[in-house]
């Protein structure tokens, strides 16, 4: 065989290999949770990924009359659902998988036709077009919520139109930026839009004409009804808007066709506080971190606005959110009476912690009055570190167990200054059920580099060679700091003072390391993401104690964009990657995050450093769903064998899920041993259960899973010793799982979360 063909088969067996591992498994990995604390305190739902840049809306998931919650959160266009257990909310992730994809920038729930399902308002899904994407909502045979899309066939982007004069058709125009107010304006039963026009300043009110066209409420169609409703104007240079003392003359009139020369950017939140039948509007706009509050002195007709409440509530705790405040008002608290929550509507450089200001409604829905609750509502029961998350497992005090670091970019400080930082959480669980508890927010004392570094990405290796895990941590302007470990082997970690520009390393920006031994050689080498989505290669050219790197990307044998790995997608110049490395009997494997979330996964790296890396997978997990600027750290947390994930994000928190991998490269396998000749794992399930049989299924195996009534939920064969089953569909509940080959039958209780 010549060494050519011998690379073939190599490369062949490889792929193979792989896709037992990927292609097989080309789904979605399953979330785990473990137990979180701080200052003491149990996290109630510390996996969510954090919020950053939240919208609200009440919906029902699973049809049983009680209103849930639903987060969009516009870092990243996450969206983060919680169910309403009756007094308290539980995050269930996996009914984020009924809703459409493509959401981004806003989201609002409404149930425009009022059948009681939530309907979806959204912003356009055509880039470069502002407009309004409309998805119905229903119920499927399980009682869980499903979306379709509302198609409008006067526009090829299939957005919200406008008939124009003449008769042809234009998008209702909002900002990408903007927030709209959805709600039924004039009182005739069907909802309505308020936004800004495309020049800013003046208020538009698109009237739905669907009722007074004879077609009731299952209709939308819009028609600008007045482009200064409320007769107010938004500078967007103070607080206050400016106001006309008499109705129908509009403030600041421009000449027709040029009523503007900027746009504000402002957010809008319609609410009766009175009960009088005309609205009254919560105003958020991109200059303030304040909610003016327009009081509505005409009628649901013809709005007059002539008083404001401009640091709302004055009688109370202002609003205060630094920057772009938009209000959303539902009931928060499970007494039947609305409530309002206000977060920034910027997903950079606003507040990223103290971001969800709630105000519990003390009257009632007919008469309102708001007070103040707290102003990190959900928040204070997530791992959230404030913007762009990086985990590192790592045994910082030698008990056997690994804990989490969690480098990040910055929590918000006023002015512009930063605030990054690692956090160490200690595993104060055991080796088979892992737990955390916050020891230090601040580890290593790293936001005393404020002032010129940023996005902490740890990373650990022997370095030196002296049998212990030194640290190395990447950082926004992409060099590297260098913190050897002086403990000696088997003891608690202490570092020596930190080195900042290790080798002199620079790849430019958001440099994101892996300490790997990737040629082989002994000595363990540097694999380096960065902004501009390649992988730089830096050659351990010195000893096992003594390493030496050459920071010039052009000296061999460094390689500037090792594999050709490139995580931008097209149009973007910037990737973020952020590599591991995972060492197989059949090789080695990189994954690595991206800016656009997904995970890639690459192979055919061994004995081809300079060639191009496989592709084998390129939204590893369906990953993708916990937003941009991903980064992950793997490990076998429980003792089970197989390898756990965590993720970062630019939201500041964490996710966990399994992996399909084991330890030792192989498709993850049954962690619970069984003598029986069928096994069912995971149990508890979300997304899947896997079915593994100790015998050839054949072509005569099938399973049924049946509800505790007997009614089949689910059927099918089983063609291969280790079937995966999905439950995307399957309301949570207690179920049986029948597996019959026709020489035996197993079944088992399956719990769906």
């Amino acid at each position: 065989m010549t060494k050519s063909n011998h690379m073939y088969y190599r490369r062949l067996f490889f792929l193979f290999f792989i896709c037992g591992i990927l292609c097989v498994n080309a789904q979605e990995v399953s979330r785990l949770s473990y137990p979180f604390t701080s200052s003491g305190v149990p996290l109630n739902f510390p996996m969510t990924g954090g919020m950053n840049a939240p919208q609200f809306s009440e919906v029902d998931y699973n049809n049983d009359g009680i209103m849930d919650l639903f987060v969009f959160d516009r870092a990243g266009d996450v969206l983060l659902p919680f169910r309403n257990s009756g007094n308290a909310y539980e995050f269930k992730s996996f009914y984020a998988k009924n809703f459409p994809d493509g959401l981004n920038n806003w989201v609002l729930l409404r149930d425009y036709d009022k059948d009681g399902v939530m309907d979806i308002f959204g912003y356009s899904d055509n880039p470069g077009v502002d407009g309004v994407i409309v998805y119905k909502g229903y119920y499927d045979a399980n009682d869980e919520i499903r979306f379709n899309r509302f198609n409008f066939y006067d526009l090829p982007q299939n957005i919200i139109p406008i008939q124009q004069q003449g008769g042809s058709y234009t998008n209702l125009y909002i900002s990408f930026e903007d927030l709209p107010g959805i709600a039924d304006m004039d009182g005739d039963g069907d909802l309505d839009i308020l936004t800004f026009g495309i020049g800013g300043g003046y208020i538009n009110l698109y009237n739905n004409q669907s009722v007074e066209m004879g077609f009731g409420l299952d209709s939308l169609i819009f028609e600008l009804e007045t482009n200064c409703w409320g007769y107010v104007y938004e500078s967007g240079i103070n607080e206050p808007l400016d106001t006309s003392a008499v109705i129908g003359d509009c403030p600041g009139q421009r000449p027709e066709g040029n009523i503007s020369d900027r746009h504000a950017g402002s957010t809008l939140c319609p609410i009766d506080e009175n009960n009088d039948g005309d609205k009254e509007v919560l105003i958020g706009d991109v200059s303030f971190t304040n909610l003016n509050f327009l009081i509505n002195n005409g009628t649901a007709e013809e709005a007059h606005i002539t008083e404001q409440d401009t640091f709302w509530p004055s009688y109370d705790v202002s609003a205060n959110i630094p920057i772009f405040p938009a209000a959303y008002h539902l009931d928060l608290d499970f007494d039947g009476i609305k409530d309002v929550v206000a977060a920034p509507n910027l997903s950079r450089n606003a507040e990223n912690y103290f971001n969800s200001w709630f105000y519990k409604n003390v009257g009632t829905n007919e008469d309102m009055t708001f007070e103040f609750q707290q102003n990190d509502f959900l928040i204070q029961h997530m791992v959230d570190h404030g913007d762009g998350s990086h985990p590192e497992f790592i045994d910082i005090n030698q008990d056997g167990l690994l804990d989490l670091l969690v480098g990040t970019f910055s929590f918000f400080v006023p002015g512009g200054a930063k605030d990054p930082r690692i956090a160490y959480y200690q595993n104060v669980g055991t080796l088979d059920q892992p737990a955390f508890n916050l020891v230090d927010d601040d580890y290593l004392n790293m936001s005393a580099f404020a002032t010129t570094s940023l996005t902490f990405s740890p990373t650990s290796g022997d370095l030196d060679g002296d049998g212990d895990l030194d640290l190395l941590i990447g950082e926004e302007f992409g060099g590297l700091f260098y913190a050897e470990n002086t403990a000696g082997p088997g003891n608690p970690m202490t570092f020596a003072p930190l080195v900042f520009s290790y080798f002199d390393i620079d790849v430019g920006q958001a440099s994101a390391p892996f300490i790997v031994d990737l040629n082989r050689d002994g000595l363990l080498d540097l694999v380096v993401g960065e902004r501009n989505g390649n992988v730089n290669y830096f050659q351990n050219v010195g000893t096992v104690t003594e390493p030496q790197f050459d920071s010039d990307f052009a000296a061999l044998p460094n390689i500037e964009k090792l594999g050709d790995i490139d995580t931008r997608v097209l149009g973007s110049t910037t990737g973020y990657s952020t590599p591991i490395v995972l060492d197989f009997d059949a090789g080695y494997v990189i994954i690595s995050g991206s800016r656009n979330g997904k995970f890639y996964v690459y192979n055919n790296i061994d004995g081809n450093l300079s060639g191009e890396f496989d592709l084998i997978d390129g939204d590893y997990g369906g990953l993708k769903r916990e937003g941009a600027n991903t980064n992950l750290t793997m490990a076998d947390l429980n003792n089970d064998g197989v390898y756990e994930i965590m993720v970062g994000n630019t939201r500041g928190g964490i996710s966990g899920f399994q992996s399909t991998f084991n330890l030792d490269g192989t498709l993850g396998e049954n962690n619970f041993p069984s003598n029986k000749s069928i096994s069912i794992f995971p149990n508890p399930a979300n997304n899947f259960i896997t079915i593994q049989t100790q015998f050839d299924p054949g072509n005569n195996t099938i399973y049924r899973l049946h509800d505790t009534v007997g009614k089949i939920v689910k059927e099918g064969n089983i063609y291969t010793q280790k079937a995966f089953i999905g439950l995307n569909e399957i309301p949570s509940g207690i179920y049986f799982l029948e597996v019959k080959n026709g020489v035996e039958s197993f079944v088992e209780k399956v719990v769906v979360q």
